[in-house]
């Protein structure tokens, strides 16, 4: 049986040179065809740590509205200067419940600081 780090490597390894959407096809059917199946949380957390080890940093941002390039260019910045990375892929997700503020979300880092949060904090 192959392991989860292994496959989890080897998707961090593909990821470097192939867009997201063909390295998860092809690794949908590689699942398939061997008849794998890996806890979906921890494979993504591994192949993000690999991933970090090789100088990418895949984080998640979410806010309520759209981030102007500037916003995005500076967090930019400011996780590069915070970790080893060389290279930052953010996605960006809009849920206009947060009200405000952000949550950022990465391998081993998770950030909020929603209004929506504070709010929750406040009533706890």
């Amino acid at each position: 049986m192959i392991s989860r780090r292994r496959v989890a490597r080897s998707i961090a390894e593909l990821l470097e040179d192939n867009p997201p959407a063909a390295v998860a096809a092809a690794t949908a059917e590689y699942f398939r065809e061997h008849q794998l199946s890996f806890d979906h949380d921890l494979l993504s957390a591994d192949v993000a740590r690999f991933a970090l080890e090789r100088g990418s940093l895949n984080v998640s941002v979410t806010t309520a509205r759209e981030l102007a390039s500037e916003t995005l260019q500076l967090l930019e910045s400011d996780l590069k200067a915070r970790t080893d990375a060389t290279h930052i892929f953010i996605k960006e997700n809009v849920e206009p419940t947060v009200i405000g503020g952000m949550r950022l979300r990465g391998p081993e880092l998770v950030v909020n600081d929603t209004i929506i949060d504070r709010i929750k904090r406040l009533k706890d």
